[in-house]
């Protein structure tokens, strides 16, 4: 885990990283699995209102890197919500303009 995140769900079973946070226009996470599963992720304004989603995938076991463009998100806090099978992580992420 990123520090200074705040964590929402379980993630004991999956290995998520989530780079780079603040992001500017490519956000990147890895997720490992253990075994096969159905993943989709959505960014969320804090309101909760879908900006950017992704179509369910299947996946089998191991590692995957997924790359999202952000650069039309105005600069501030968001949500990345991973769906893996039933169950949802959520990080805050953060876009800014510059680092």
């Amino acid at each position: 885990a990123l520090v200074g995140q705040k964590e929402f769900g379980s993630s004991s079973s999956y290995d998520l990283s989530i780079y780079p946070n603040p992001v500017i226009d490519v956000l990147n996470f890895k997720l490992k699995l253990e075994k096969p599963a159905h993943l989709q992720y959505v960014i969320r304004d804090l309101s909760g209102k879908v900006l950017i989603s992704a179509p369910l995938v299947a996946k089998g076991a191991g590692n995957h890197v997924f790359n999202i463009n952000t650069s039309m998100l105005s600069t501030g806090q968001y949500l990345l919500e991973i769906s893996v099978n039933s169950e949802k992580i959520v990080r805050k992420i953060f876009k800014v303009s510059s680092l």
